[in-house]
């Protein structure tokens, strides 16, 4: 279910991994408008969707990869600006970055 979790996108994600940097909130900004531009304002016919337009449930079953994909790049980004926000204290902490970047070399 998870194959997305690969070591490439994981580092793909965290390339510009915090959220105090603004040209990485900008980058994460642009890539979640293409995504938005591509998947979530075309149906599945590539077809610009419009106000009122009924969606069936092969647009929500088409997408559902890429929210998850998203989700998951937004957790990452997430955990790595809060430590850069709070630390990571490395006594107590489960995982740090070099962790969450070895997630699939298991």
């Amino acid at each position: 279910e998870n194959d997305f979790l690969t070591k490439e996108n994981i580092q793909t994600w965290l390339a510009c991994p915090s959220g105090l940097s603004k040209d990485c909130t900008t980058d994460w900004a642009n890539e979640s408008f293409l995504y938005a531009m591509n998947y979530a304002y075309q149906n599945e016919d590539n077809m610009e969707v419009k106000d009122g337009d009924h969606l069936t449930e092969d647009y929500f079953i088409s997408r559902l990869d890429i929210v998850k994909r998203r989700l998951a790049a937004g957790g990452l980004r997430l955990a790595s600006t809060l430590e850069d926000i709070f630390g990571a204290d490395t006594s107590t902490s489960t995982s740090t970055r070099s962790e969450v970047l070895m997630l699939k070399e298991f």
